[in-house]
């Protein structure tokens, strides 16, 4: 038997959001909570999608109406993942298309992002 590394699949968090420091900001609180994490961040669900392993999905934060993230290879990923999903900067009412989501409004804190992180269910 040798002494290899036994290599640990990072989590991947994936953010789909058109303001870049905004999905900065985002990206620092999920480093903060989890080191290892990978974090895909993307101007498209097409770009984000691609590439991403199965199953390691743990999150996607995306800034778009739940009914065209829903009809994206990505949501499909993620949900088949058992991700959680959160969209970003939308009203309750956009909740109807996707319920087992969460909303993180604008403006938000570090506290925002965390308590979504921590305490949302994931979507199956």
């Amino acid at each position: 038997m040798d002494n290899a590394e036994v290599t640990v699949a990072k989590p991947i968090f994936v953010l789909v959001i058109r303001e870049v420091l905004v999905a900065q900001d985002i990206a620092m609180v999920i480093r903060d909570l989890q080191p290892d994490a990978e974090i895909v961040m993307a101007r498209t669900l097409d770009d984000a999608a691609r590439g991403i392993p199965e199953g390691r999905v743990v999150s996607a934060f995306v800034q778009m109406r739940p009914a065209a993230f829903q009809q994206s290879l990505l949501a499909q990923r993620a949900m088949a993942d058992g991700a959680k999903i959160m969209l970003v900067d939308q009203d309750d009412a956009a909740l109807a298309a996707l319920p087992c989501a969460k909303v993180l409004r604008f403006p938000f804190t570090r506290d925002d992002v965390a308590n979504l992180l921590l305490d949302i269910r994931a979507c199956a």
